[in-house]
């Protein structure tokens, strides 16, 4: 079965040359190999199974010469049909005892028999430390762990290191009867190296009971099974890492759902609208007022002056607009059936208005105040001040409009005739001819009507203003703040990845014995590897995820903050495409700070690093 000749070792070019002797043993034989510490016995226990290469002679097992195999031809023969009992017990820490058993089966490809695993430990009198950690387990239930790991999956040849070095007398010869009767009952053969003369001298103390096979309870681990269980046994490093990335993906998200509510704002009630008419002041100030109902206006325009421009023939429509009270902070907009219609509105419930004081109030409104068909209210006057009550005029709710998602929505809609008519009791009558109204919303027949109106009107009170310059000055100014922002979340996103990466650099240094152990299971280099992946991967994926539900809150309270300030709605918080690549692009460079220690992991030194555990 395993058969060795003239085989020599040597570490360094500087180092002793260690020889060892021929040895030969049939299939299901049994050597014992007794020798002082430090004469080279894990060095050979390291040759026969293939962690080694020899300097010089050869290893047969089964016929196969070991020197001939490539080192992934190593790994799996090593995983399939070697079974090693280690000096000091490796373990996968974030596994459990009985997922360590399950490894070299995950590890070969084989199926796993709970059970069968289940009643090895409790031939090795250790089933009750199934669940537990192998931290948790004493020197001497370590061992006998590591015995049953490598008895599980039925070898064909048993390497044992030390196996009883750790063991009082009884404990001892029960580990040899179980190491003898395994390897006797898989037809394996048993290679034991020791310094210990006890296995020689003592003599089996009792029989393990002889138990007919049951069907297989399966149980199976997988790579991002165990990458899960790794990244939670650091959970503070874990957190810091999932945090950091959490809070720059999160900014970054905000940052675009804000850009984007703002941006579909501005463009919902814009639309359509070429040029605002109103009174000279502030261009930005006149649109924010006028179309998205956001500020105080620059003041008021005489009508007769309005109805000269709306008359121009460069003009196709003009809608009047005319406000200066409020019912509980929603504004009072006099105006035409045209403006509800130019944004879509329309009736949910009840009619439009048609005589003074009757109101059609947005869906914002009705829900916020409880209005609704057939009640009746009175005005404050001012935009937003309730103190100053018109009581001696009534207000009649006569419909409700659906929402519509625009400046609609917030509003309290009536006839021009009712602002000035809610004013007249008050001693601010006016003639007709003097009555004046707050803006016009125009829109252009000719292009000519943008260089066209504003010379027409130079005279008077009144400017024009674009609506869509405006807008972009301010996004453009609001940019730059933002551009600010965003670049500090990119930081603390590079920060967060520089913590992947410490992270999954600094689990390689403290876990080079489990990469190293997992190698002598069947792990193959390109596993490994991949383990680190996953846990990079699951760093910057829980991070990402976390980050989009951080953004989601974030939006909620500035939702909030927007609707007590501006009565507009954000609270659509669907996932965007561009926040599905800046996840994307998350995970990738996880990934990346990942592999770059992982690169180091899969030129690990197998022998050399359990060697350093000894």
């Amino acid at each position: 079965m395993i058969r060795t000749s003239n085989l020599a070792f040597q570490y360094q070019k500087d180092s002793p040359l260690l020889t060892f002797p021929d040895v030969e043993c049939p299939a299901q034989g049994q050597l014992l190999l007794l020798g002082a510490s430090g004469c080279g016995k894990t060095t050979l226990l390291h040759l026969l199974c293939g962690m080694l290469q020899p300097t010089q002679g050869e290893v047969q097992i089964n016929g196969r010469a070991l020197h001939q195999m490539t080192e992934s031809e190593h790994d799996a023969f090593r995983g399939q049909h070697i079974g090693i009992v280690f000096q000091k017990s490796h373990f996968l820490q974030s596994l459990t005892v009985l997922e360590n058993l399950a490894m070299p089966a995950f590890l070969s490809g084989a199926a796993f028999d709970k059970r069968e695993g289940l009643q090895l430990l409790e031939q090795l009198g250790i089933a009750h430390k199934a669940s537990s950690r192998p931290r948790d387990l004493s020197v001497g239930e370590q061992q006998r762990a590591g015995i049953a790991r490598a008895l599980i999956h039925r070898p064909a040849l048993v390497l044992a290191d030390e196996p009883t070095s750790a063991l009082d007398d009884d404990s001892t010869a029960a580990v040899m009867d179980l190491l003898e009767t395994q390897a006797t009952a898989a037809g394996a053969t048993l290679v034991i190296v020791t310094h210990d003369p006890r296995p020689a001298a003592q003599r089996p103390l009792w029989q393990p009971p002889r138990s007919h096979r049951s069907t297989p309870v399966s149980m199976k681990l997988n790579w991002l099974y165990i990458a899960w269980r790794n990244v939670g046994l650091k959970k503070l490093q874990t957190a810091l890492s999932l945090v950091l990335l959490a809070f720059g993906v999160g900014l970054v998200s905000l940052l675009m759902l804000s850009e984007k509510q703002l941006s579909d704002t501005f463009d919902r009630n814009i639309r359509d609208i070429d040029l605002v008419l109103g009174a000279k002041g502030s261009p930005l100030q006149l649109i924010l007022a006028n179309v998205y109902h956001v500020d105080a206006p620059t003041g008021n325009i005489r009508l007769a002056d309005a109805e000269k421009v709306i008359r121009h023939p460069y003009i196709a429509e003009g809608i009047p607009l005319a406000y200066g009270d409020n019912y509980r902070g929603y504004r009072i907009v006099g105006s035409t059936d045209a403006y509800t219609e130019h944004y879509g509105g329309r009736l949910a419930e009840g009619r439009t208005f048609e005589a003074s004081f009757e109101v059609v109030v947005g869906a914002k409104v009705a829900e916020v105040t409880g209005l609704k068909v057939g009640d009746e209210f009175f005005s404050a006057h001012g935009l937003q001040d309730e103190t100053d009550v018109h009581t001696d005029k009534v207000f009649r709710v006569v419909g409700r409009l659906e929402p519509s998602g625009t400046v609609l929505d917030q509003l309290l809609h009536c006839t021009v005739s009712t602002i000035w008519e809610v004013h007249e009791g008050h001693g601010e009558a006016v003639p007709p001819e003097d009555r004046e109204i707050t803006a016009v919303l125009l829109k252009k027949r000719n292009p000519l009507a943008v260089l066209t109106i504003p010379n027409t009107i130079r005279e008077t009170n009144m400017q024009v203003a674009l609506p869509s310059i405006e807008i972009n000055r301010l996004t453009q100014n609001f940019g730059i703040g933002m551009n600010t922002l965003r670049a500090i979340a990119l930081l603390i996103m590079l920060i967060s990845f520089a913590s992947i990466f410490i992270s999954v650099y600094d689990n390689l240094l403290a876990r080079r014995y489990e990469l190293a152990l997992m190698r002598t299971m069947g792990g193959s280099r390109g596993g490994l590897f991949l383990l680190l992946l996953l846990e990079g991967g699951l760093l910057s994926t829980g991070g990402s995820i976390l980050g989009l539900v951080l953004s989601r809150l974030g939006l909620v309270v500035l939702a909030q903050l927007v609707e007590d300030k501006f009565r507009y709605d954000w609270s659509n918080i669907g996932v965007m495409p561009e926040e599905l690549v800046l996840v994307g692009l998350a995970i990738f460079v996880g990934l990346i700070a990942a592999a770059i220690p992982g690169i180091s992991a899969v030129r690990i030194d197998t022998s050399r690093t359990l060697s350093e555990a000894q």
